[in-house]
């Protein structure tokens, strides 16, 4: 991996809205997953599933990637800096 793609995530994560961000542990009334700030609900960051029965995929796969994503922020963070240190 370069050190130009490392830095571009590295950017890319420091512009995201600050943590941490939760999934929704039920879906919404239209069986999506939202992706928010705790306390903050209503202003949510994704909304996930809304169309996988649609699509045929298999709407049990919406709140794993709802999951996924709030976990990410984090999640890459923790690689970054593990990443880092391995460089040492």
């Amino acid at each position: 991996m370069s050190n130009n793609r490392i830095q571009q995530i590295q950017e890319r994560l420091s512009k995201t809205t600050k943590g941490p961000w939760t999934a929704a542990q039920k879906p919404s009334r239209d069986g999506s997953y939202l992706v928010s700030f705790p306390g903050m609900e209503l202003l949510f960051i994704a909304k996930v599933g809304i169309m996988y029965a649609h699509l045929g995929l298999e709407e049990q796969n919406a709140k794993a990637d709802a999951d996924f994503i709030a976990n990410a922020k984090d999640d890459i963070k923790y690689l970054l800096d593990e990443l880092e240190l391995a460089k040492r």
